[in-house]
Protein backbone atom coordinates (compact mmCIF):
# COMPACT_ATOMS: atom_id res chain seq x y z
CA UNK A 1 0.00 0.00 0.00
CA UNK A 2 1.69 3.69 -0.83
CA UNK A 3 -0.16 6.48 1.03
CA UNK A 4 0.23 10.30 1.47
CA UNK A 5 0.36 11.96 4.62
CA UNK A 6 3.07 11.33 7.46
CA UNK A 7 0.14 9.20 9.58
CA UNK A 8 -0.51 6.30 7.56
CA UNK A 9 -4.54 6.51 9.16
CA UNK A 10 -4.76 10.09 8.33
CA UNK A 11 -4.94 11.79 5.45
CA UNK A 12 -3.60 15.53 5.27
CA UNK A 13 -2.84 17.42 2.01
CA UNK A 14 -0.50 15.57 -0.94
CA UNK A 15 2.46 15.32 0.73
CA UNK A 16 4.80 13.23 2.26
CA UNK A 17 4.56 8.91 0.52
CA UNK A 18 4.99 5.89 2.56
CA UNK A 19 4.11 2.30 1.82
CA UNK A 20 3.53 -0.50 4.14
CA UNK A 21 3.31 -4.27 3.69
CA UNK A 22 0.83 -6.26 4.98
CA UNK A 23 0.40 -10.31 5.17
CA UNK A 24 -3.46 -10.11 5.78
CA UNK A 25 -4.85 -7.15 3.79
CA UNK A 26 -5.36 -5.45 7.53
CA UNK A 27 -2.41 -5.13 9.30
CA UNK A 28 0.97 -3.72 8.87
CA UNK A 29 3.52 -2.29 10.79
CA UNK A 30 6.77 -0.93 8.91
CA UNK A 31 6.90 1.88 6.41
CA UNK A 32 8.80 2.97 4.38
CA UNK A 33 9.52 6.80 3.42
CA UNK A 34 9.64 6.72 -0.51
CA UNK A 35 9.47 10.74 -0.52
CA UNK A 36 9.27 13.10 2.21
CA UNK A 37 8.80 16.15 -0.17
CA UNK A 38 5.10 18.05 0.11
CA UNK A 39 3.76 18.33 -3.45
CA UNK A 40 4.02 14.38 -3.97
CA UNK A 41 1.15 13.21 -5.66
CA UNK A 42 -0.43 10.39 -8.30
CA UNK A 43 1.25 7.11 -7.63
CA UNK A 44 1.14 4.53 -10.20
CA UNK A 45 2.94 1.35 -9.08
CA UNK A 46 4.03 -2.52 -9.99
CA UNK A 47 6.06 -5.33 -8.74
CA UNK A 48 8.51 -6.79 -11.27
CA UNK A 49 9.31 -10.76 -12.06
CA UNK A 50 12.28 -10.41 -9.32
CA UNK A 51 10.06 -9.07 -6.65
CA UNK A 52 11.32 -5.36 -7.40
CA UNK A 53 8.61 -2.86 -6.70
CA UNK A 54 8.49 0.34 -9.02
CA UNK A 55 6.77 3.57 -8.26
CA UNK A 56 6.01 6.66 -9.96
CA UNK A 57 4.89 10.21 -8.89
CA UNK A 58 4.60 13.42 -9.69
CA UNK A 59 6.57 16.02 -7.49
CA UNK A 60 5.64 19.89 -7.55
CA UNK A 61 2.54 19.12 -10.35
CA UNK A 62 3.39 21.31 -13.35
CA UNK A 63 6.13 22.97 -13.33
CA UNK A 64 7.74 19.98 -11.49
CA UNK A 65 9.23 16.79 -12.62
CA UNK A 66 8.13 12.98 -12.62
CA UNK A 67 9.42 11.17 -10.13
CA UNK A 68 10.64 7.20 -9.63
CA UNK A 69 11.02 4.97 -6.60
CA UNK A 70 12.86 1.46 -7.12
CA UNK A 71 12.68 -0.26 -3.88
CA UNK A 72 11.75 -4.12 -2.62
CA UNK A 73 9.83 -5.98 0.64
CA UNK A 74 13.42 -6.10 2.24
CA UNK A 75 13.71 -2.48 2.49
CA UNK A 76 9.93 -1.81 3.86
CA UNK A 77 10.53 -4.39 6.69
CA UNK A 78 13.63 -2.72 7.26
CA UNK A 79 12.73 0.68 6.86
CA UNK A 80 15.23 2.51 4.99
CA UNK A 81 16.76 1.40 1.54
CA UNK A 82 18.98 -1.69 1.96
CA UNK A 83 18.98 -3.73 -1.25
CA UNK A 84 21.75 -2.41 -3.66
CA UNK A 85 18.89 -2.07 -6.17
CA UNK A 86 16.81 0.38 -4.31
CA UNK A 87 17.07 3.77 -5.34
CA UNK A 88 14.35 6.65 -4.40
CA UNK A 89 13.45 9.32 -5.71
CA UNK A 90 14.85 9.19 -9.01
CA UNK A 91 13.95 11.83 -11.66
CA UNK A 92 12.72 10.30 -14.89
CA UNK A 93 11.08 13.53 -16.54
CA UNK A 94 11.56 17.31 -16.12
CA UNK A 95 9.69 20.17 -17.80
CA UNK A 96 12.40 22.14 -20.32
CA UNK A 97 12.85 25.52 -19.55
CA UNK A 98 12.36 28.08 -22.28
CA UNK A 99 13.61 31.48 -22.38
CA UNK A 100 11.33 33.99 -24.22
Amino acid sequence: MIKSGQEFHQHIDRNYFSTKLSDDDETSNERLVINGREKVTYPDGCQGSDGTIYVTYDHNRGPGEITMARFTEEDILARKIISPQSKLKMVMVRPLKVNK
